[in-house]
């Protein structure tokens, strides 16, 4: 009888240590994929859309004159932008290079905000979809393949 306890407790205790064992297996095979999950996505670089500045703030007599002037006429378009650079010598040669792989006219532009020379196509597409649209046809080249779609207000 005593043997048969001592079996009993022997086997529980082995069980506990098998199901210890094999949540402590799960739990380092799960942090051992997000982990390499993680250096995935941190080798791969996104460009995230670049939103519009906020306007600039302005005196009451300012807005009023603007109210007058434009009745509030204000919309929003998008640009698709194909390269960012820091000397405009090198965003000239971007678009020399590359200006007969793309049907639309490229345009160099100095932005202060990221302080940077930007390539931007010159078309203006009225709907994010639009943009979107020709930005995934873009991709397809591999000097496009980091291009971006950039909201304007006008």
């Amino acid at each position: 009888m005593k043997n048969k306890r001592y079996h009993l407790i022997l086997a529980g205790l082995l069980s506990f240590l098998l199901a210890a064992c094999s949540a402590t297996q799960k739990t380092t095979e799960s942090t051992n994929t997000q982990t390499s999950q993680n250096n995935k996505k941190d080798s791969v670089y996104v460009f995230d859309e670049i939103k519009t500045p906020p306007p600039a703030k302005t005196t009451e007599k300012q807005n009023t004159q603007q109210n007058d002037e434009s009745q509030n006429i204000s919309y929003t378009y998008y640009v698709i932008q194909v390269g960012a650079f820091s000397t405009k010598d090198r965003a000239d040669e971007f678009v020399a290079n590359n200006q007969n792989k793309v049907q639309d006219e490229m345009k160099v532009s100095f932005n202060p905000d990221i302080n940077l020379y930007v390539v931007q196509l010159a078309t203006h597409y009225p709907s994010h979809d639009e943009a979107e649209s020709m930005r995934n046809q873009l991709w397809k080249v591999n000097e496009f393949k980091d291009a971006w779609i950039v909201a304007k207000q006008k």
